[in-house]
C-alpha cells in the first residue's frame, strides 16, 4: 500500500506542476520505488500549444514532444528531472481583431483575478494568523529546499522558430544541458553550489 501511495504522490506532482507544460496521460505513466528512491517515467508526451499563452510573449508552440520524462526522487538526497529528445518548433502569434464582447470579457477577467489578489491582500493584513506567532512560514523554506535538491537534465533538444509568412525556419540544436549539484568541502557544507553545462550547441536556418 506505502509503494501505490508513493507511486500516486509523484503521479499528482507531474500533473500538476509539469501538466502545465505538457499533457501528461494517466496511460503513459510508469512507477516504481525502491526503498527511499521513487521513480517515474513518462513516454511519447505532447508539449500544450497554449503553454505560453499567459506570457504575452508575439510567438507560440506549434507543435513539440518530449520522448521521455524521467523523475528520479531520493528522499533527502535529491531530486532528477530529466527529459530525453525534445523537439519545440515555434511560430509567430498572429494578430487578431478581438470582437467587443470577448475583449470586455478578457478586462472583466483581470480586474476580477485582481481583486481577488486585493482581497486576499487585505483579509491578511487584518486578520492576522494565529499560529503565525508560534511557526513562521516554512512555504519559502519547502521551495528553497526542493530548489535545492533538484537536478535538471535536457538531451537531445532541438528547438526551432517557423515563420509562416516566409516558410523560414531557425533552428537551435544541442545534444545536453545540465544543472546539477556540486559537491562541496565540510567547511562549506551548508552552502549548494550548482552547475550548469551545455554541450553540442549548434544553429541553423533554411530558407524555403
Amino acid at each position: 500500500m506505502l509503494e501505490w501511495l508513493k507511486q500516486r504522490i509523484i503521479s499528482w506532482l507531474l500533473s500538476r506542476y509539469v501538466g502545465k507544460w505538457i499533457n501528461v496521460e494517466k496511460q503513459n505513466l510508469h512507477g516504481s520505488t525502491q526503498g527511499s528512491v521513487w521513480t517515474l517515467i513518462a513516454d511519447d508526451l505532447l508539449l500544450r500549444t497554449d503553454c505560453l499563452d499567459e506570457f504575452n510573449v508575439p510567438f507560440k508552440v506549434r507543435f513539440g514532444t518530449v520522448k521521455r520524462l524521467t523523475v528520479v526522487w531520493e528522499e533527502k538526497t535529491s531530486i532528477k528531472l530529466h527529459l530525453d529528445t525534445l523537439f519545440v518548433c515555434l511560430e509567430s502569434r498572429p494578430k487578431r481583431n478581438l470582437e467587443v464582447n470577448e475583449f470586455r470579457k478578457i478586462q472583466l477577467e483581470k480586474k476580477r483575478s485582481q481583486l481577488e489578489t486585493w482581497e486576499s491582500q487585505l483579509s491578511s493584513t487584518l486578520v492576522p494568523d494565529p499560529s503565525a506567532a508560534s511557526k513562521p512560514a516554512d512555504s519559502s523554506q519547502s521551495y528553497r529546499a526542493f530548489l535545492d535538491k533538484l537536478e535538471l537534465t535536457i538531451s537531445n533538444i532541438n528547438l526551432c522558430f517557423f515563420e509562416p509568412s516566409t516558410y523560414h525556419t531557425f533552428g537551435v540544436r544541442v545534444d545536453v544541458i545540465r544543472f546539477v549539484n556540486q559537491d562541496v568541502d565540510v567547511a562549506n557544507r551548508n552552502h549548494v553550489v550548482k552547475t550548469a553545462e551545455i554541450c553540442g550547441l549548434s544553429v541553423f536556418v533554411d530558407f524555403a
